[in-house]
């Protein structure tokens, strides 16, 4: 299989790479790109990429924060995502209020959006999806994109912070994402495929 690993930062990127280079011999072959954080630069990175190759598999890779149902330091595969800043009737713009199918082993949904998420603002989201939920800010971006190529996407993430109140999110991400760089998980996870 052919596998375009999309990583949002480049310590995600380096901590990619640096675990493909720990495993003597891979059955699928691999391009790692960073594309920045945000649903933009994601957008158009995977448009980018897959309009210069055909991949059998597009993978986002990196940390994300989630509901208090997990822990820090999950590795979580989510099932589905959708975004959760999208605010239009369904009817007009399905590709913003649609749910995207993932490859992904847990019954666990991610929410995309352009926020950092913090208790305060989870709150709302936990109404409306439950409490098995994570959020990033480009999943669904590439999903949408994926989706023209008919690309399937799949998600891997550690869950690096869980949601408190205000500021201890961000600490909690920038301690657990400079402390936890082995990502051989996610490669031996896609390697299993």
């Amino acid at each position: 299989m052919k596998i375009l690993v999309i990583a949002p930062m480049e310590r995600e990127l380096v901590n990619f790479n640096a675990a493909l280079s720990t495993f003597d011999k891979l059955k699928h072959s691999y391009k790692a790109v960073t594309c920045d954080v945000g649903k933009a630069f994601a957008a158009a990175c995977t448009a980018v990429e897959l309009s210069k190759e055909k991949y059998d598999l597009v993978v986002l890779v990196g940390y994300a924060g989630a509901s208090s149902s997990y822990h820090q330091g999950d590795f979580l595969c989510p099932s589905a995502a959708r975004y959760h800043d999208a605010d239009c009737p369904a009817e007009i713009v399905p590709e913003l209020t649609q749910e995207f199918k993932l490859i992904g082993k847990d019954d666990c949904l991610l929410l995309s959006g352009d926020a950092f998420m913090t208790g305060d603002k989870a709150e709302a989201l936990f109404a409306k999806y439950g409490h098995n939920v994570m959020f990033d800010m480009e999943g669904c971006a590439i999903c949408q994109i994926a989706q023209k190529h008919n690309t399937p996407v799949a998600v891997l993430k550690y869950i690096s912070d869980t949601m408190g109140k205000g500021a201890e999110n961000l600490q909690s991400f920038m301690e657990f994402s400079h402390s936890h760089t082995d990502f051989r998980c996610f490669v031996s996870w896609l390697e299993a495929l």
